[in-house]
């Protein structure tokens, strides 16, 4: 791993914390929602942990980046990574952090138009753009670009998506709705949501494009692996339906 690589590590991990913190904006969302109760301390268990995502994936070679303990006990995710691969033959490397629960609500205020802004980053609209993932299917994903308006002139691209119950999704508001909070007492691990997110530094704004082509690379190719150990329901349609209707 390259010292640039290294030296930003840090940055990154706060970045992730702030965006677990700010669940506090969900959190009061939820609260307005009788339905919803958070009392079970049940954990839901993947069949195969997210751990098990290859730490080689095409060119990349991955290691995982420590979350503090304190934060994961915030986040109320049922499993999560938090990785850097770094392509070594291109010198470029992306931050990975995936985060999964199996009570949907939880996930509410957790996304990067809420947590990066936190952080100081201003933030440009966010951009839809069409994958197309190695097993060549093609997923819709968001693009966000951030600056700073101080004299680092740091930039930031992010990439993220959601899997709602075993489909994809960029519409946080698609898990908004009673119907995804109910408390699953049970930990039923089909009844979720996960947020995929990767990033990457851009030093020089000219480049964004560059730094929109490296997100989409990576996750063009760890996406089907990603979606391999999330469950999939055919009962997603029917409620995707239902949660709609309850959107104000």
């Amino acid at each position: 791993m390259t010292p640039r690589a290294n030296a930003r590590t840090g940055r990154w991990g706060v970045v992730i914390f702030w965006c677990v913190i700010l669940g506090v904006v969900g959190g009061l969302l939820r609260a307005v929602m009788p339905q919803r109760s958070s009392t079970s301390g049940a954990v839901a268990h993947l069949d195969r942990p997210l751990s098990e995502l290859p730490l080689v994936i095409g060119e990349w070679k991955g290691v995982d980046v420590p979350v503090d303990p304190q934060v994961l006990k915030v986040a109320k995710n049922d499993d999560y990574v938090s990785r850097r691969y770094v392509d070594e033959t291109k010198g470029e490397f992306v931050d990975l952090y995936i985060a999964y629960t199996a009570r949907p609500a939880n996930m509410l205020g957790h996304r990067p138009s809420v947590c990066y802004p936190a952080q100081g980053w201003i933030a440009a609209d966010p951009e839809k753009v069409a994958l197309t993932l190695s097993n060549s299917r093609r997923m819709d994903c968001l693009i966000h670009h951030f600056h700073r308006d101080d004299p680092s002139g740091e930039n930031l691209v992010v990439l993220n998506y959601y899997v709602l119950a075993g489909e994809s999704t960029t519409d946080w508001r698609d898990f908004w709705g009673p119907s995804w909070r109910r408390p699953n007492a049970d930990a039923d691990p089909t009844f979720y949501v996960a947020q995929i997110q990767v990033a990457t530094p851009v030093m020089i704004p000219a480049l964004m494009d560059r730094g929109d082509a490296l997100v989409q690379r990576f996750a063009a190719e760890a996406t089907p692996l990603i979606r391999s150990l999330l469950p999939k329901t055919a009962e997603y349609q029917s409620s995707t339906q239902a949660a709609a209707a309850e959107v104000p």
